[in-house]
């Protein structure tokens, strides 16, 4: 499915064309050269501004009428993406050939006051402060009606937006927009009927129903429905009501040939046709007649084949199509049957976790949101070998059976990582991602500031240094999530002298426990897991189902699960153990300037972040790697069976040059200060905690550097200082 890159409501307007002052009119005929046209000279929009937004026009102003002025703010929306658009005067339309609409009815004036429209029945009718038009019937009837002129082969195209209070049946037009085409001699005639569940398309001469009822968008919220008749031929469209800029409308009827009548003329009748209590409100009515139908749409439209073309800017300036992108020609012109695509995504992809598509974890993939209970669990699956004939079909691993997670930018607590087991179709757990540090005793909510009690009864706990936990979240035990915008240095849970850590608190609305136990989620964590020697046919992240800290969008509370950066791979071990004197410096996103005078201005730019320099000074023995018959010295991660050694201890030099040029400074590495030989019990290691892991990219060169013995054979060496940047 495509959208045009002009809307359907094309209306009419006028077009400058040339130097000396010629203006073409575009629309429905050249002495109506208006935005919306009623039939009714007294009644139209006065004092309006427009505004390119989306691919559209929006005009934003007053109006006027015969009988009331309106002092109402109004906004009319003109145009937009769209997957249906009318239809031209000629073959191939220039913008100012488009067709518009001959005759609108837009409620700011009731219907019996157009003279336009002739109104008939006892129901009422006002214009609400909703600004719509409210019909109600009590055993009665109401209903508008615009004698269009138009032969047969030409048609009547007829747009209607209404929404159904109650009342309607599928069987009788108790709320109904009819439509007929007719020259005298043979006339088509349409009825759709409407209830608040969905409504009816009837062939009025038949009669009965064209198709099967339509029920997938409800009249009760808004009903938008487009009806063509041409040639004996009947298409239909509609879509839920919104003033969306992209209309993506769905198939009612296309092509269908209608039964003919006895003669009868060109009518757009909408309301209450036939006797019955009901209530309604109608958005808007258009029709096209004659030239301005040209016989289209009657037969149905393809898509994309007869969508309405538009015409690029040149360079420098620029066209709008939708959702902010704009296009312009800046390389030729562009030709007949030619075609660009623009893929959808959404306003938060999962792209954005990869670092080669969206480098920064502040720039989030977010899941779909939720204003109340737990996040649903969500999947991100991968497969290896994306070059498969059947993606998935074959199991493989990482290349060690030693692997590793990280995850930035994210808040949440609790996942696992599983692969896909083709034997069993099924996905199995690997390792299970816990990212919280839990207290046993009771914080005290003083605001927005969470203090420790001056006696917890908690003997040891973990030490959080000053800001540690800026951007983690804390989850009170009634299960209540809010941001940490930061927290003083302490010994978490520890009744020994000394400090207790503070946590400052982001969007308190007082419905938080003042007394509670605390779960804190780190917004960083790294993993390192043993796979035992299992393969997968893929590779998932697993988010549980849980609540999250929520955010605010009009007003509403709303939750979603959130990740800035994802990678996954084998973790690269050092055999030989770097010097010491490693290097953690951090450097803040701060800029400053000196004005001339001395005055120093500061703009926090963006968060900062750190880098590690670590270096092998003393010379690494790489002897037992040299040679045709090595059996060198190695390392393994664990006693779990199942699971290969990870490093060899003389080849530092030599793989680290080949990590590098693996990796290089485009692809993310997590490094990792320790990591303990597991004995079984922790396979699984978390690391949450930013002294424990940084996840960024190499930025420096790598240097071999033989200080002693013969090249190739026995041979001992340093390594220059590695540098990671943390990603920011």
């Amino acid at each position: 499915m495509m959208l045009s890159p002009d809307g359907f409501d094309t209306s009419q307007g006028i077009q400058y064309a040339g130097d000396g002052g010629t203006w073409l009119v575009t629309g429905a005929d050249a002495s109506k050269g208006s935005v919306i046209y009623t039939g009714d000279a007294a009644t139209y929009l006065k004092d309006f501004v427009g505004v390119s937004h989306r691919g559209r026009q929006v005009l934003i102003g007053l109006s006027v009428s015969d009988v009331t002025s309106s002092t109402t703010l109004s906004a009319t929306f003109l145009g937009g993406p769209t997957t249906v658009t009318l239809p031209g005067k000629i073959a191939y339309p220039a913008p100012y050939q488009r067709s518009g609409w001959t005759e609108s009815y837009l409620p700011f004036e009731l219907p019996a006051n157009v003279s336009s429209l002739t109104t008939t029945g006892a129901g009422t009718d006002t214009i609400g402060t909703d600004g719509l038009l409210n019909r109600a019937t009590s055993s009665n009837t109401k209903y508008s009606t615009f004698a269009a002129t138009s032969t047969v082969a030409q048609g009547v195209i007829t747009r209607m937006g209404l929404t159904v209070t109650s009342g309607g049946a599928l069987t009788s037009d108790q709320i109904a927009l009819l439509v007929r085409s007719g020259d005298g001699s043979n006339d088509y005639e349409v009825s759709l009927r409407f209830t608040t569940a969905g409504f009816r398309i009837n062939d009025n001469n038949a009669p009965g129903p064209v198709g099967t009822d339509k029920t997938s968008v409800a009249p009760s919220g808004g009903i938008d429905v487009i009806v063509a008749i041409a040639g004996g031929k009947l298409s239909v469209w509609f879509r839920a009501l919104s003033s969306k800029s992209d209309r993506e409308w769905k198939v009612g009827a296309s092509g269908h040939s209608l039964t003919s009548g006895s003669g009868s003329t060109n009518i757009v009748r909408f309301g209450t046709i036939q006797s019955s209590t009901n209530a309604y409100k109608i958005h808007e009515v258009h029709y096209m007649d004659g030239t301005n139908a040209n016989g289209g749409l009657g037969g149905g439209q393809s898509n994309p084949a007869d969508l309405r073309g538009r015409t690029f800017s040149r360079r420098g300036r620029y066209i709008g199509v939708d959702d902010g992108v704009r296009l312009s020609a800046i390389d030729g012109t562009a030709m007949a049957d030619q075609t660009w695509n623009i893929d959808s995504a959404a306003d938060h992809p999962i792209s954005r976790i990869f670092h080669r598509e969206s480098p920064s974890p502040r720039s989030q993939w977010r899941s779909v949101a939720v204003t109340s209970g737990n996040v649903p669990e969500q999947i991100i699956p991968f497969v290896l070998n994306k070059n498969a004939s059947t993606l998935g079909a074959e199991e493989q691993g990482f290349g060690s059976t030693l692997a590793y997670l990280s995850l930035s930018g994210i808040n949440w607590s609790s996942g696992s990582v599983r692969r896909w087991d083709i034997g069993s179709s099924a996905w199995v757990t690997v390792a299970t991602i816990a990212n919280s540090i839990s207290t046993s005793y009771s914080y005290t909510r003083r605001g927005s500031e969470l203090h420790a009690p001056s006696l917890p009864t908690t003997s040891s706990g973990r030490f959080l240094y000053e800001n540690e936990c800026a951007g983690w979240s804390v989850r009170f035990s009634t299960g209540i999530v809010r941001r940490i915008t930061g927290n003083t240095a302490g010994t978490l849970a520890s009744n020994v002298p000394g400090p207790k850590p503070t946590f400052f608190l982001d969007s308190i609305d007082g419905s938080e426990p003042t007394t509670s136990t605390i779960t804190l989620i780190p917004d960083t964590v790294s993993m390192t897991f043993q796979t035992d020697g299992e393969t997968g046919g893929g590779w998932a992240v697993f988010i549980d189902a849980q609540t999250t800290a929520p955010y605010t969008v009009a007003g509403v509370s709303q939750y979603d699960a959130r990740i800035g950066h994802l990678s996954m791979g084998r973790v690269f071990v050092f055999g030989t153990q770097y010097g010491r004197g490693r290097v953690v410096m951090y450097e803040s996103g701060d800029l400053t300037e000196d004005t001339p005078g001395g005055t120093r201005r500061t703009v926090r730019a963006g968060p900062g972040g750190r880098s590690v320099r670590i270096a092998w000074t003393d010379p690494v023995d790489t002897t037992q790697t040299q040679g045709l018959t090595t059996n060198p010295d190695y390392l393994t991660s664990t006693t779990t069976a199942g699971n290969t050694a990870v490093a060899a201890a003389a080849d530092l030099p030599f793989s680290l040059l080949g990590l590098l040029r693996r990796v290089g400074a485009r692809d993310p590495v997590t490094y990792f200060p320790a990591i303990a030989r597991s004995t079984g019990s922790d396979d699984v290691q978390m690391f949450v905690r930013r002294a424990e892991h940084i996840t960024g990219t190499i930025t420096s060169a790598g240097q071999f550097e033989s200080v002693l013995g013969d090249e190739g054979s026995a041979e001992a060496a340093r390594f220059s200082t590695v540098v990671i940047e943390e990603l920011r």
